[in-house]
């Protein structure tokens, strides 16, 4: 007889790896080190959290955990008894069906995340789209039309005075464009760094479920898995969050409100088993949320965190962050692997 769940270590072994998503406020300090220009920071640290979310969302999420839960979805329902050769018959004829529901759960998660943002517009305001790193100028050039046409009047009267004039009112014009400029972006960022920590929440609710159901029956290496995705997870919504606040302590709320949804989930596991007796969910469920998950991820990714990034450096300096990003995702990947962390 096989021994009895021990859900009070799932609960425990849930409530750590939802913990160590607090340890993504670690890179903080990197990104500060004074090794590039404010600006430059800002662009690394949101270039390498896109980096880290979209890597995450196609090659974790789409293209391992949300695939591999269809696919039991779909062998269960044409059964497990079928020699090798119709197996790999309709293996092919699977492919249909799983990309169909990763596709349609992922393009949900990206219109929930478009309603989502409309939701945190209320609380942060509605903006006049993405900046591009050219409002100061573009107030500068205003000005320098304006005062120049102004200017050759004057310069029938006073010519030298003009001069002086134009410099000091195109300097007064640039000050209070740079502090409106960003005033706009801290709003956006902090916009970003509320939805990243969102769709982390989200993506951590069925992994709390995932960690809960088998580390109670003594598979204590899923959790470790789960560890090396919540510590980029964290930076992605940490190192935004201090850009804009400047504070370690909000940062650490970010990532700990990001991070309690996993104990959260193992809560809600607890509650279908011994009070609703629903048993666990099924296959299909953590596929399509895993999926739409993805969405929302790739959605906060492209049209959040890189058009903030390339605002404010070049093309290739941000894709050398989100290729960081990508790197690092990818080694907590196969470090996962590794140690036998990958399994639900």
């Amino acid at each position: 007889m096989a021994d009895e769940p021990n859900y009070l270590l799932g609960f425990l072994f849930t409530l750590v790896a939802g913990l160590s998503t607090v340890l993504g406020v670690g890179f903080i300090p990197l990104v500060n080190s004074g090794l590039v220009t404010k600006e430059k920071g800002l662009a690394a640290s949101l270039g390498f959290a896109a980096g880290v979310m979209l890597w995450l969302s196609f090659m974790g999420i789409m293209g391992r955990e949300a695939a591999e839960f269809f696919e039991k979805h779909f062998d269960h329902d044409h059964g497990d008894h079928k020699d090798e050769a119709s197996h790999q018959h309709e293996h092919g004829d699977e492919e249909v069906p799983i990309r169909i529901a990763i596709f349609g759960f992922f393009f949900l998660g990206l219109v929930l995340t478009s309603l989502l943002e409309m939701v945190v517009d209320t609380c942060f305001g509605h903006g006049h789209g993405h900046s591009h790193g050219g409002g100061a100028r573009e107030v500068q050039m205003g000005e320098h039309h304006d005062h120049a046409g102004h200017s050759h009047n004057d310069d029938e009267i006073k010519p030298k005075e003009g001069g002086s004039k134009l410099l000091e009112t195109q300097a007064t014009s640039a000050v209070f464009a740079d502090e409106g400029h960003g005033t706009e972006r801290d709003s956006n960022l902090m916009k970003v760094s509320v939805m990243a920590m969102l769709a982390l929440a989200l993506h951590n609710f069925p992994e709390g479920l995932a960690i809960f159901f088998s580390s109670a029956t003594g598979d204590w290496m899923v959790l470790v898995g789960i560890i090396l995705h919540n510590i980029p997870g964290g930076a992605a919504v940490s190192i935004p969050i201090h850009r804009v606040t400047g504070s370690y302590a909000k940062a650490i709320s970010g990532t700990l409100f990001a991070g309690i949804a996993q104990p959260l989930g193992a809560g809600f596991g607890w509650l279908l088993i011994t009070v609703f007796d629903a048993g666990t969910p099924t296959d299909y469920v953590y596929g399509a949320i895993y999926s739409a998950t993805a969405g929302t991820m790739v959605a906060i990714s492209i049209a959040g965190m890189l058009p903030e990034a390339l605002a404010t450096a070049s093309n290739f300096f941000v894709l050398s962050a989100v290729a960081i990003g990508f790197l690092f995702m990818e080694t907590t990947i196969i470090i996962s692997d590794l140690t036998g962390g990958h399994s639900h």
